[in-house]
C-alpha cells in the first residue's frame, strides 16, 4: 500500500516504503511536512508543533517549545507575584434624585410623584397592567409617564436600570435611575434581595408615607463599604469543567457575583454584606472585611469574661439577626439554655460561621444557639445550617455533646419570655464606612485553633477527628500499587497541598493547604487518589509535609539519564507489548530509553534507512 502526502512547500510526494509507517491508526498525524525536522538534539514532534502554534498565538514568537513554555511560566509567576491586594476602600455613590415610580394605579403614582417632586426628586412614572390613562393628563404635566405591560428592574442604588415590556417587545429605558418606588404588590426587582435605594412599600398607606418621607434624604453623595474582599489566587473557579466551584455565585441573593471568562467578578455596588459567599467558600477566597470578624469575636470574648459581683456567669450565647429580641423565646432552643445567657444581635446571620461557634465554646460557654430569621433567603439559611452541622460534627469527633451547638429558625414573632436570666443584649454594629478594614486571619486557621482548644478541654488525645463528606478539611491518600507518579495530581492541585519531590520520584503533601476540592482525584488517570475528610488537631503536624508516594527512578538503558519511574516504564511496556509498532525486541527496547536516545535509535533503524533511499 502507498500513502501519499502532499507537501505544502514544494508539492512533492512522499513514499513511505516501510509497512510500519504505512499502517494507519488513530495515532497517525495527516498534517504537516514529515521530511523536515530540526537537528536530533531538538526533535519536534507533531504534538510539540501544535504547542508551538498555540504559544506563537499567545505572543511567544518563534522560539523552541521548551523555552516558550519556560517564558510562559515565568510570566504567570510574575503576574501572581505582582497581583495587587484587594481594594478595601469604600465606594462613593452619587444620587441625583432620579426616581422611577412603578404602580398599577395612576392616581396614586401621580400623588407620590408630586410629593417626591416637592422633595427635589425628578420622577418618572411607569404604569403597568391593563389599565390605561384615558382623557386629559393635566395632573401629569410635571411628570413623565410610560405605559407598559410589565417592568423588570435591576442594578443598585445610584445605578438602577429598567426594562419595560409592551406588546411582547422588551426595551431598556434610556435613562438610569438613582431611586425606585415600587407600589406594586410584588416588587419588580430581578434579584432575590431588595438593595438600598429600592423602596417597595406595596399598597400599605403607612409604609408609603414612611418611604415618601425618607426618599428625599437619599439625594447627594454617599459612602458604601466593601463588605467582602476577593482573593483570586485562592479561588477554585474556572480550574475544572466537571468540578467547577460556583458556590459563591449560586448562594449570593443580590446577584453581585458572576463569572466572566472563567474568572469570578464581584460587583461591590450590588453586594449587601450578607456574607453568604464567605460561609460557603471552601478556600477563604471570599473574606469578610466589613464589619471585621475580629470585632464580633472581641465582643463575645468580653461578654464571656464578665465577673462583676452579682452578675451570673453566662452559660449560653444566643446569636440572632433582625426580628429576634431578648424578650422572645426560641422554642427550638429552649431546652438548650438552662442558665443565664448572652443574647447578641448581628446585622446579618451570615456573619456567624463555625469559627464563631467553636470560639464561643472554647472560651467557656456551655451552649451556643444560632437563631436564623426565616425571612432570610433559603441559600443563606442552608449555608448557616451547614456551618452548624460542621460544628456539631467537630464536637462529636471530640467526644463532646453535639447539642452544645444548636440552630433555631424563628419567624420573628413574639412567642413568650425567656424563663432564664438574660444578662444583656449587645448589638454588633457596623463601623463607620470611611474606615478601611483589612483582611484578617483565615477562617480555616481560626477553626483549627478553636478545635485544638476544645480538644485540650475535653481531654481528647486523638491526633485527628473524622468529618463528614463535603468538609473543606482533610487529607489525601494515594494507592502506591496503581500510582505511576505521573504528577497529574500535583499539576492540578490549586493550593500547593500536593508537590513533587524534586529530583526524586515522590509526592509530598501538606494537610493545612488541602481544601478537599477533588481536582487531584478527578485528574488522576489511574484513579489512585482518594479524599479523606478529617481535621488534624496538632497545629504543628498539620503544617508538616509528608510523603504520600515514592517510587524507584528508571534510567535510560542507553545514556543512563533518569526520565521516568520504574513502575511507569513497566506499565507502558506491558500495555504496548502487543502493539504493531513494538513487535520486535529493538522496538520494545525504545520504551526504556529517554526521548533523545529513543529518537536517535528510531532514525538509525533499518526501516528508516529504507525510507531514506
Amino acid at each position: 500500500m502507498k500513502k501519499e502526502t502532499r507537501s505544502a512547500k514544494n508539492e512533492a510526494l512522499i513514499d513511505f516504503h516501510s509497512p510500519e509507517f504505512n499502517h494507519t491508526d488513530d495515532l497517525t498525524d495527516l498534517s504537516g511536512d514529515y521530511r523536515f525536522f530540526e537537528p536530533l538534539d531538538g526533535i519536534v514532534t507533531s504534538d510539540m508543533r501544535y504547542q508551538m502554534e498555540r504559544l506563537r498565538e499567545e505572543g511567544c514568537g518563534e522560539v523552541p517549545v521548551r523555552e516558550a513554555h519556560a517564558r510562559k511560566r515565568e510570566r504567570k509567576k510574575r503576574k501572581e507575584e505582582v497581583e495587587p491586594d484587594p481594594d478595601l476602600s469604600p465606594l462613593t455613590l452619587v444620587s441625583e434624585g432620579r426616581t422611577l415610580i412603578v404602580d398599577t394605579d395612576i392616581e396614586r403614582a401621580a400623588r407620590c410623584g408630586e410629593a417626591l417632586r416637592r422633595g427635589r426628586l425628578t420622577c418618572t412614572l411607569v404604569l403597568t397592567g391593563k389599565m390605561r390613562v384615558e382623557g386629559p393628563r393635566s395632573f401629569l404635566s410635571r411628570l413623565s409617564l410610560i405605559e407598559a405591560d410589565d417592568v423588570s428592574i435591576s442594578g443598585a442604588f445610584g445605578g438602577f436600570s429598567a426594562t419595560v415590556t409592551s406588546n411582547g417587545e422588551e426595551r431598556l429605558l434610556a435613562d438610569g435611575f438613582d431611586l425606585i418606588l415600587d407600589l406594586r404588590p410584588k416588587p419588580s426587582f430581578a434579584g432575590k434581595r431588595l438593595p438600598a435605594g429600592y423602596y417597595a412599600p406595596g399598597e400599605d398607606p403607612a409604609d408609603i408615607a414612611s418611604s415618601l418621607a425618607e426618599m428625599p434624604e437619599m439625594r447627594g453623595r454617599f459612602k458604601k463599604p466593601r463588605f467582602t474582599a476577593f482573593i483570586r489566587s485562592r479561588c477554585l473557579h474556572g480550574r475544572s469543567r466537571t468540578l467547577d466551584c460556583r458556590r459563591c455565585i449560586d448562594v449570593c441573593p443580590s446577584g453581585a457575583i458572576h463569572s466572566e471568562e472563567g474568572k469570578i467578578l464581584v460587583n461591590h455596588y450590588l453586594c449587601q454584606g450578607c456574607s453568604a459567599c464567605v460561609l460557603v467558600c471552601p478556600t477563604d477566597a471570599m473574606e469578610q472585611i466589613h464589619p471585621p470578624r475580629e470585632e464580633l469575636l472581641n465582643i463575645l470574648e468580653k461578654r464571656l469574661s464578665l465577673k462583676d459581683e452579682g452578675s451570673p456567669l453566662p452559660t449560653a450565647v444566643v446569636i440572632s439577626d433582625g426580628g429576634i429580641t431578648a424578650s422572645e423565646e426560641l422554642p427550638s432552643a429552649r431546652k438548650a439554655i438552662d442558665g443565664p445567657a448572652v443574647n447578641l444581635g448581628v446585622e446579618e446571620i451570615g456573619h456567624v460561621g463555625m469559627e464563631t461557634m467553636l470560639f464561643i465554646l472554647s472560651n467557656g460557654a456551655d451552649r451556643v444557639v444560632v437563631a436564623c430569621n426565616s425571612e432570610n433567603d433559603e441559600g443563606i439559611r442552608d449555608a448557616v445550617a451547614w456551618q452548624v452541622y460542621m460544628a456539631r460534627a467537630i464536637l462529636s469527633g471530640l467526644g463532646m455533646e453535639e447539642d452544645k451547638c444548636r440552630l433555631a429558625v424563628s419567624s420573628g414573632e413574639t412567642e413568650g419570655v425567656l424563663k432564664n436570666d438574660v444578662i444583656e443584649r449587645d448589638v454588633y454594629e457596623t463601623p463607620e464606612a470611611d474606615v478601611a478594614s483589612s483582611v484578617g486571619q483565615e477562617r480555616r486557621t481560626l477553626i483549627r485553633e478553636a478545635a485544638h482548644l476544645l480538644a485540650d478541654k475535653s481531654g481528647n488525645r486523638r491526633p485527628w477527628l473524622p468529618l463528614p463528606a463535603g468538609s473543606c478539611f482533610g487529607t489525601v491518600t494515594i494507592d502506591s500499587r496503581t500510582c505511576t507518579l505521573c504528577m497529574a495530581c500535583v499539576s492540578a492541585c490549586p493550593s500547593g497541598a500536593l508537590a513533587a519531590g524534586g529530583d526524586t520520584p515522590r509526592i509530598r503533601f501538606v494537610e493545612s493547604r488541602c481544601h478537599q476540592c477533588g481536582l487531584c482525584r478527578e485528574t488522576c488517570p489511574e484513579r489512585a487518589v482518594q479524599l479523606v475528610p478529617r481535621m488534624m488537631l496538632d497545629l504543628k503536624e498539620v503544617d508538616a509535609p509528608v510523603v504520600l508516594c515514592e517510587e524507584e527512578v528508571f534510567r535510560c538503558v542507553k545514556c543512563g539519564a533518569a526520565f521516568a519511574t520504574k513502575r511507569m516504564v513497566d506499565r507502558v511496556t506491558e500495555k504496548l507489548k502487543e502493539h504493531w509498532m513494538y513487535a520486535n525486541e529493538r522496538q520494545q527496547l525504545r520504551l526504556k530509553m529517554c526521548r533523545a536516545c529513543r529518537t536517535r535509535d528510531a532514525l538509525s533503524s533499518e526501516d528508516m534507512m529504507l525510507w531514506n533511499r
